[in-house]
């Protein structure tokens, strides 16, 4: 294993490489003048001391109506947009005007798009900005979570269609086959990681090959977010899933609103690492247990002699305290938590689970009628559950649609127009076909029922056919889980872990994958020696972001199986931030 994680590690060495061998290519003093959302990034890849020593002299985050910097090199460093791009050129042009002796120069990550360079020329900046790409690779968020951080490649290549960042993603899946040899079994599902695998293809073909000498992943799998979205709409139960939702996790930090509390969520303290994956119900026992033993140990500590004393102070005080300090973080998150959504947790969960049951639909609607009007929810959870009634049965009947989106327009505003276009095209809103298109569309008795069997609901015959559904939900033991379902509340398990789960046990064959989905395509083939002690690791890698609740129900499906798992995703989402990004 130790091998194994110092692989892992090894991602981001990679990456504070490529940044430091662009810093020390630019004159020193500099500052350094970094987008919002590079920040956390950034502090998981390098630290200010290697930031310091390699000609960083301050730091700014870049605030798009004042220009912070008086060093004679300033160093911008934001994503590959236009948006944020034009900004930095209208202070860049603002800085000629004032005949500034400063020199810029611009890291774009991931990677130079053609968009910007041709922004930049025609701004008339060109000669005065030298511009670099960082495409760092993936950073360790935990022990067998990496992530490349880069949270609007859903909205990029899914929403807008905009393929430009496919290579960023590919290069990604081309550095772990370096790090951890060719996968014996390679199954791509979907079809962004098709167009992804002949990205990699030449990659290995102009820029190297693995060298043979390790083979550590027995599966890898490739998928599309939109092979499974009820994932990031249903809202998961888990601990950290539910930080995620109120709060946000920026790179494994989150920060508890009207508090000063900000702290990261690191697997090497030990309160987070036993409640991390627990579902919400059993949180606060645990916590009221440790703050018991903390008591206890104060208690204690009053009655010792001198000796036993100094003894306490030099070997136990310090851990004591970060304990301490560590339980009051999670308290405090937890009481934020059931504050925020306490209230409508039950009820929600209960309509999810009637949605993705397919029963109850009148309730249902009834209920996101009421959510709309009494505007007691954020516009996301309405939307969620909108999308999440529109996967479950196959597309909204045309009433059901225009009545749904004009409430919402109407509750929300008009300039939402354009977000149910969106959710159209990415195939989370959608209208059944009429009765009369269908007769209008079709000729003869024989075509309207060929029509009829090929509408049965596709999310429904999936989850039957790969068991997403447990039928055993009411006696599902949440604070002792039996079954990956438990991060849904026992409504439902992930597709990718239960691709996992059945593949892995022999009880679904990589032929009968791809009859199942139609963009599959499977690389290698099975054998005996495919599985060994020292072989029993899988890579999972989402295109387009993986959840927390699915991150669960892998650590869940490590202990059952005895593997390890190590998940991928070009981010980590939720339900509202995928909403966030169709908005």
């Amino acid at each position: 294993m130790a091998t194994f994680m110092s692989k892992v590690d090894a991602f981001r060495q990679i990456s504070a490489r490529q940044l430091t061998n662009i810093l020390d290519s630019i004159p020193s003093p500099k500052d350094l003048v970094i987008d919002a959302n590079l920040i956390k990034p950034l502090e998981r890849i390098v630290g200010i001391a290697v930031l310091r020593a390699h000609g960083i002299d301050k730091i700014y985050k870049f605030d798009a109506s004042a220009f912070l910097s008086k060093s004679s090199q300033v160093v911008f460093m934001i994503p590959s947009d236009l948006i944020s791009a034009k900004h930095v050129i209208d202070q860049i042009n603002a800085q000629i005007q004032l005949e500034s002796r400063s020199a810029f120069n611009l890291i774009l990550v991931p990677r130079k798009l053609d968009s910007i360079m041709k922004l930049i020329e025609e701004e008339g900046v060109y000669e005065y900005v030298q511009v670099y790409s960082l495409s760092y690779g993936l950073i360790r968020l935990d022990k067998f979570l990496l992530s490349l951080e880069l949270p609007k490649i859903f909205q990029t290549v899914f929403v807008q269609n905009n393929l430009s960042l496919l290579p960023v993603i590919a290069r990604s899946l081309w550095s772990t086959q370096l790090v951890f040899g060719t996968p014996t079994i390679t199954i791509h599902l979907g079809r962004i990681a098709k167009k992804v695998d002949q990205i990699v293809h030449e990659f290995l073909e102009n820029l190297g090959r693995p060298d043979g000498k390790s083979q550590d992943i027995s599966y890898c799998i490739i998928l599309d977010r939109d092979i499974d979205y009820a994932s990031p709409l249903l809202t998961s139960g888990t601990y950290t899933s539910l930080l995620d939702e109120v709060f946000g996790i920026k790179s494994g930090t989150i920060t508890v609103p009207d508090t000063k509390i900000s702290f990261s969520l690191c697997s090497q303290e030990e309160t987070f690492s036993q409640i991390k994956y627990r579902h919400f119900c059993d949180v606060s026992s645990h916590l009221s247990s440790k703050a018991k033993r903390l008591q206890e140990e104060y208690a204690k500590s009053q009655n010792m002699g001198l000796q036993e004393m100094k003894a306490y102070i030099s070997q136990n005080l310090g851990n004591v305290r970060s304990m301490k300090q560590s339980l009051g973080h999670h308290v405090t998150a937890c009481e934020a938590v059931s504050q925020k959504i306490g209230a409508r947790f039950v009820k929600q969960h209960e309509i999810e689970q009637n949605i993705i049951a397919g029963r109850d639909k009148r309730e249902t609607t009834q209920y996101i009628e009421n959510q709309i009007a009494l505007a007691e929810e954020d516009k996301l959870i309405v939307l969620r559950l909108i999308c999440l009634l529109s996967l479950a049965q196959e597309g909204l009947n045309a009433e059901e649609a225009k009545s749904l989106k004009m409430q919402f327009l109407q509750a929300y505003g008009y300039q939402y127009l354009t977000v149910f276009h969106n959710l159209e095209q990415i195939g989370l809103f959608t209208e059944q076909p009429s009765l009369m298109n269908v007769m209008a569309a079709e000729s003869g008795i024989a075509n309207r029922l060929t029509h009829v069997v090929a509408r049965k609901n596709a999310f429904q015959t999936l989850c039957q056919r790969l068991g997403l559904i447990p039928s055993f939900m009411e006696n599902l033991d949440l604070k002792n889980p039996t079954d990956m379902s438990y991060v849904f509340s026992g409504g439902y398990i992930p597709i990718a872990c239960q691709l996992v789960n059945l593949i892995w046990k022999k009880e679904l064959s990589l032929d009968d994958l791809t009859k199942i989905f139609p963009h599959c395509t499977v690389k290698g083939k099975e054998n005996q020696n495919l599985v060994t002690p020292m072989r029993n690791k899988i890579m999972v890698y989402f295109i387009g972001g993986v959840t927390y609740a699915e991150i669960a129900a892998f650590q869940f499906l490590e202990t059952l199986l005895n593997v390890q798992i190590l998940v991928i995703g070009t981010s980590v989402i939720n339900g509202n931030t995928l909403m966030d990004q169709c908005i």
